[in-house]
């Protein structure tokens, strides 16, 4: 942990991931929509290409911090030996230690963030992004609502009457077109949507408004499944199972001593539950 290496590469991890913290912190609650997140997907993205760009400006800085830590702690600044054949690490020539770290350490793991949040969050992947730009604020820009209208026929099915979706269009753009402030959100446009003027509309807000980002709430319940049923509770009933498993993910949750003994269908359950509630 004392090698320069080590120091590097950790304090240039840190740096770097830092942009996709608030994206990752944002991904585990199941109030982001669809439109607000993926327009903090590219908002990070842009972030970090300016990083790419501009990373022989910002890597000098982490080089001399990384080089001052390195040294507190006994250490020495240098590079791993080179060689013509290389197959485990980076190899690139380089004149300096820092043009060193920097080009195979540095700029391979920024292109390696931008080319995976390219493919997590590619444009095949964002389908339901179609259904945002009936928001007013990015239907006035569109010119082209017929064109809109073919994709928005990807959810047909669902529509009421998909026949009359372009005249919708129109109209919904000409109701916006004399309004200053509008809505920027499918949650506030479904509130002035009318369903009986704008039916189609009014659909395809409801499907926006429940399209999630990702499922990381989904994959929260298995983590917890594989932490409350273990090899020694592998005979655990499905009822019981799911009160712990409820009570598990959402301990945050106040809930009165009643309410837990009356969730006990065994009598004698809630006699020594009661008990020991008593004893405590």
């Amino acid at each position: 942990m004392k090698s320069f290496e080590f120091v590097i590469a950790f304090y240039e991890t840190k740096q770097t991931l830092y942009a996709i913290r608030p994206i990752a912190v944002k991904l585990q609650r199941s109030d982001l929509d669809y439109y607000e997140g993926y327009n903090m997907v590219d908002s990070i993205i842009r972030e970090i290409k300016d990083l790419r760009y501009s990373l022989d400006t910002k890597f000098s800085q982490w080089f001399a911090e990384s080089s001052n830590l390195t040294e507190a702690v006994g250490g020495s600044v240098a590079r791993p030996r080179t060689a013509q054949r290389q197959i485990h690490r980076s190899n690139a020539p380089a004149q300096t230690t820092e043009e060193y770290f920097r080009i195979n350490l540095a700029a391979s793991l920024v292109d390696h963030l931008l080319s995976e949040m390219d493919t997590c969050f590619n444009h095949e992947s964002r389908t339901a992004a179609t259904l945002f730009e009936v928001i007013p604020k990015l239907i006035l820009e569109n010119h082209d609502l017929e064109n809109l209208a073919e994709k928005l026929l990807y959810w047909e099915n669902d529509l009421p009457s998909p026949l009359s979706l372009t005249d919708e269009l129109n109209h919904w753009k000409n109701r916006f077109s004399i309004v200053d402030q509008l809505p920027t959100n499918p949650v506030e446009c479904i509130r002035l949507c009318d369903l009986d003027i704008y039916p189609n509309i009014y659909e395809l807000l409801a499907i926006g408004c429940v399209s999630p980002v990702g499922i990381s709430t989904a994959e929260r319940s298995f983590s917890a499944l594989r932490r409350v049923k273990k090899y020694l509770r592998n005979r655990m009933s499905v009822e019981r199972l799911t009160g712990l498993c409820l009570m598990h993910i959402h301990h945050n949750v106040e809930v009165d001593v009643i309410t837990i003994i009356g969730m006990f269908i065994n009598e004698n359950s809630k006699r020594l539950f009661t008990k020991y509630i008593l004893m405590d």
